[in-house]
């Protein structure tokens, strides 16, 4: 009777302790607990700069500030204001500046 009553222990601490791992891995889904913290963005220009050749880094993937095609204008990429992804704007360069490697010079 004193096995049986030990197994019956072990059973029960076993099945507490699993109710418990899995109350407490339950309780933080949707909170955000396990979110990797890769999803911040992070932009090397420090924003929109078409001064400096950035990279930036999201959620999205990498992307490297470049010139259009015409040599006028910008692709200048930093983080959206959720600070996860990366967006991008064409932009102009002043006039009498060029688009090289990324940047307006």
């Amino acid at each position: 009777m004193a096995k049986n009553l030990l197994q019956n222990t072990v059973g029960i601490a076993a099945i507490l302790a699993i109710s418990v791992l899995a109350i407490s891995l339950f309780a933080n889904v949707g909170t955000g607990a396990y979110v990797s913290k890769v999803n911040i963005c992070k932009d090397t220009d420090g924003g929109v700069n078409t001064q400096a050749t950035g990279t930036c880094s999201g959620t999205g993937g990498t992307f490297t500030d470049t010139c259009s095609g015409t040599g006028t204008t910008v692709f200048e990429y930093s983080c959206l204001n959720n600070q996860r992804e990366c967006t991008f704007k064409e932009l102009n360069c002043a006039p009498g500046k060029a688009c090289i490697d990324g940047q307006c010079i």
